[in-house]
């Protein structure tokens, strides 16, 4: 049977409402490969020299969904390097873990 067009628009809508609802909780995980692809991409290059960026904060307007997502993201997770920070500041300040997990 060949899915009608209204059929294949509701298992589009599925798939996305599924694909946006996969929002991660708690700590990222760090991927050198994606820092360094992030950086040294074809269209950061072409974007960066022609100009064709807008302004920061300007998201929404360009991409309301993909700011949305990120301003959720960006709010319900923390980056790994966040846990070494705390716990660098603890042993500089003479703190053990052992007294903190007391408390």
């Amino acid at each position: 049977m060949i899915p009608t067009s209204d059929q294949r628009f509701t298992f589009s809508l599925i798939v996305e409402l599924k694909r946006c609802a996969m929002v991660r909780f708690g700590f990222r995980v760090p991927s050198l490969r994606k820092r360094i692809s992030a950086r040294t991409s074809l269209k950061r290059y072409v974007r960066n020299n022609l100009g064709l960026k807008a302004p920061r904060g300007w998201g929404w307007l360009t991409n309301p969904r993909k700011a949305a997502y990120n301003r959720f993201y960006n709010r319900t997770t923390r980056g790994c390097l966040v846990v070494l920070a705390i716990w660098g500041a603890l042993v500089l300040a003479g703190v053990t873990l052992a007294a903190v997990l007391a408390r």
